[in-house]
């Protein structure tokens, strides 16, 4: 079943309910949108803390 997703926010939402926190489906979402990119223009396009970029970018490593 295909859902069209309206914007972000839905995505996010979808993102959490399939286990992702908010920090991490922002971020997600960021780097589809940018391709490759540094943690800091990441960080700054996905109006996340540079802090919590670092750790959720580990945590979605681990998730593969």
């Amino acid at each position: 079943m295909v859902v069209a997703l309206q914007d972000d926010k839905d995505r996010i939402k979808l993102l959490v309910e399939v286990g992702f926190t908010e920090t991490q489906a922002k971020l997600y979402l960021t780097l589809i949108n940018m391709g490759k990119t540094d943690a800091k223009n990441l960080s700054r396009q996905a109006n996340v803390p540079r802090q919590a970029t670092y750790r959720a970018l580990g945590e979605l490593q681990e998730k593969g």
